[in-house]
């Protein structure tokens, strides 16, 4: 008992002979249960009694897993098999190492880690990770590179991340809005006069596209110091009785603390529904066009034609500000903002085709302070630049026709010759087509976006005149209720990913981010139901199997330049097809190669010349220590949830 007591480590064998039976049984359990519960009832529990009991741990012959299980159930702290006795001393350093420590102080997070050699242990248990502003990241408080913050900056974002709750339109790129919102523009033909389901007998598609360009361009450039001027407000005149009023005059200082350019979507949207609810509260369904008022938002906002007028009031406040914005531009025959008028013709257009052509008319105001201008180009167009439609001074309707139909043409054909079309990805399985963008070949459409990407942690507030589409998607930055909060997920829904074509390009564009970004495993949640096309033959099942194969190919790719990478290999880049390289140089196979390639001496960290990074300095003994000197970046294993 006493030499028991004094012993600091106890080894139980799991096998015994018993005369009686003449045969051999594990008894081990039974034994290692018993002594701690003797253990237990001997111990003395005095006060400032530092006696700790003695460690058991399992000894065996055995490799069988229900014999190590049984054992550690029963109580052992660890399990040594007499064929790798040398191993014992060892196993004694670590169970010693978490009995040293006072019992009512141990508290374990991640087990998996007292795992790891002692060495590393200690290392980790010495290392102290200083405080990093990450959300509160401002130019002139950024660490400076060869600081020990930076240094461990450095390593936090180099260590590998899971994100386990992603929505798709979340992890939409710039890039991808842009392209996306083209092609499938793109599906009306310049000269169509119908939009949608509805005929029009006046404008055809582009001359309606130029006028809503021109207004929207209008309604950015307007000072807010101006617009509260007599004779400067923002007058909408209706073609129809949807906004209940003759005129609607939009002032901007006055409402929410005073106008800029990414914010006239809220003012609008407050205004609209303030003349909406006054006129509600007055007709209250009664007289004739106070019907047909009621029809409008009944058919367009869901507010039902059958409420009272007061309990009709209260639905529209629940209604988005884009939605009441889009719902006057849709029904205005003409703004007049300042001296000038701007006819509209919108009638038939639905929310998601303004919504593609705001973001149009965003992505052409890049790079406008130091002439970096953004282009889309087409292979087939002789390298028209399709935002030259979206600029302030567009093209004129005639010019641009030829160019455009090609798009639609292209990607919305009813023959699969294009390779691009919904028959084409039909006909292959709705895989990608190995000899676009290979071999050097020019990308069928490739976007270039001229904008300068952020540190991932950062979060100060984003410059609508610098990064416009950034500033318009990050509206939890600046919300005041949930409302507000989640405007900016409007802009990247489901409408985007309704071509075979968008969700190829788009699962290669998130498992580049998520590379970039160190995620090695993310569960992407979806509705396939958003992506139908019914028109065009896409329903859920071909939309089901276009994404699973989309993305089973997009991680193929990434796995294979990450094994390339590991072997020192570097041939991938120019002969391997890859969707993302419509997207312009930030999605290319290249840049892929170059974050997930092995940090050599000297080279550049990846991704810190995307933000103005210098060059790797040297590591503290933590951050030394547990930055990779193979890969620097892992693949990232992607989960489909419908």
């Amino acid at each position: 008992k006493r030499k028991l007591k004094n012993a600091r480590f106890v080894l139980v064998d799991q096998l015994f002979r018993l005369k009686r039976r003449g045969r051999d049984e594990f008894l081990g359990p039974k034994l290692i249960r018993g002594l701690i519960r003797w253990m237990r009832d001997t111990e003395r529990k005095g006060a400032g009694s530092e006696e700790r009991l003695p460690v058991v741990l399992a000894l065996s012959r055995t490799d069988d897993p229900q014999v190590i299980q049984a054992a550690l159930r029963a109580g052992a702290k660890d399990y040594v098999l007499k064929s790798r006795f040398a191993s014992l001393p060892a196993v004694l350093a670590r169970v010693e190492r978490e009995a040293s420590e006072a019992a009512a102080s141990l508290h374990y997070n991640f087990r998996v880690l007292y795992d790891l050699p002692a060495e590393t242990i200690g290392l980790l248990r010495s290392a102290r990770i200083p405080r990093l502003a990450f959300h509160q990241r401002q130019s002139a408080t950024a660490p400076k590179p060869e600081s020990r913050e930076s240094r461990w900056e450095q390593l936090l974002a180099s260590l590998p991340k899971a994100d386990l709750h992603v929505h798709a339109g979340s992890v939409m790129s710039r890039e991808f809005l842009v392209l996306a919102s083209l092609v499938m523009l793109g599906r009306h033909r310049w000269e169509r006069r119908s939009v949608g389901e509805r005929e029009t007998e006046a404008d055809t598609f582009g001359e309606q596209l130029q006028g809503l360009v021109w207004a929207l361009h209008a309604i950015l450039d307007s000072p807010g110091d101006e617009l509260d001027s007599p004779g400067e407000e923002m007058v909408v005149t209706p073609r129809d009785g949807a906004l209940g009023v003759e005129e609607l005059t939009i002032k901007g200082a006055s409402k929410a603390g005073g106008y800029a350019a990414g914010s006239w979507i809220g003012i609008w949207g407050r205004a609209v529904k303030e003349a909406l609810a006054h006129r509600l509260r007055e007709v209250n369904g009664g007289a004739t066009e106070g019907r047909s008022f009621r029809a409008h938002l009944h058919r367009d906002l869901g507010v039902r034609d059958y409420l009272g007028g007061e309990a009709a009031a209260k639905a529209l406040q629940a209604k988005n500000d884009l939605d009441l914005a889009l719902f006057s531009l849709r029904h205005a025959g003409s703004v007049k903002i300042g001296e000038k008028v701007y006819a509209l013709d919108l009638a038939s257009w639905k929310n998601e085709d303004l919504i593609r052509t705001y973001l149009l008319v965003l992505a052409s105001r890049y790079g406008e302070k130091d002439g970096r201008g953004p282009s889309i180009t087409l292979d087939s167009a002789n390298d028209f630049d399709f935002l030259g439609v979206f600029r302030r001074n567009g093209t004129t309707a005639q010019e641009p026709k030829e160019e455009w139909n090609v798009i639609s043409e292209r990607f919305f054909g009813e023959e699969s010759g294009s390779g691009l079309a919904y028959a084409a990805f039909q006909a292959r399985g709705w895989s990608w087509d190995a000899s676009w963008c290979g071999d050097g070949r020019k990308p069928a459409i490739q976007v270039h976006l001229p904008f300068v990407p952020r540190r991932s942690a950062d979060t100060s507030p984003l410059d609508f005149e610098e990064d416009p589409i950034g500033y318009t998607l990050a509206t939890g930055t600046r919300s005041r209720n949930l409302a507000e909060y989640l405007l900016g997920c409007e802009f990247s829904g489901a409408e985007h990913l309704r071509h075979p074509f968008l969700i190829h390009v788009y699962a290669r564009q998130v498992l580049l981010d998520w590379v970039r970004q160190g995620v090695f495993y993310a569960e992407l949640k979806t509705s396939p139901d958003g992506f139908i096309s019914i028109e065009n033959g896409f329903e859920y099942g071909s939309v089901v199997q276009c994404l699973v194969q989309a993305f089973s190919e997009a991680q193929g790719e990434v796995l294979e330049v990450y094994r390339e990478a590991c072997s020192g290999g570097d041939t991938l880049g120019g002969r391997k097809s890859w969707a993302g390289c419509v997207l312009g140089p930030r999605y290319e196979l290249p840049r892929l190669r170059e974050i997930i390639s092995p940090r050599r001496e000297g080279s550049s960290v990846p991704g810190r010349e995307e933000t103005g990074g210098s060059e790797r300095p040297e590591a503290d003994d933590a951050a030394r220590f547990w930055l990779p000197t193979h890969p620097s970046r892992l693949p990232c294993k992607t989960s489909l949830i419908f």
